[in-house]
């Protein structure tokens, strides 16, 4: 669980404002897929606390 909660961070990162982080196409195919993952097993809140770590 904590590497699919890892890859929810690096989707922040790359949905947010630092454009200079680059990403492959199949990288983010893979983080939204475990971030999928995350989101069906945990809630939002659990989701917020997680990332705020």
């Amino acid at each position: 669980m904590n590497r699919e909660i890892k890859a929810r961070r690096r989707l922040n990162m790359l949905l947010s404002e630092r454009k200079y982080v680059s990403f492959r196409l199949e990288e983010v195919r893979s983080l939204k897929r475990a971030v999928h993952k995350v989101e069906r097993r945990l809630g939002r809140l659990e989701i917020a606390w997680a990332l705020a770590e």
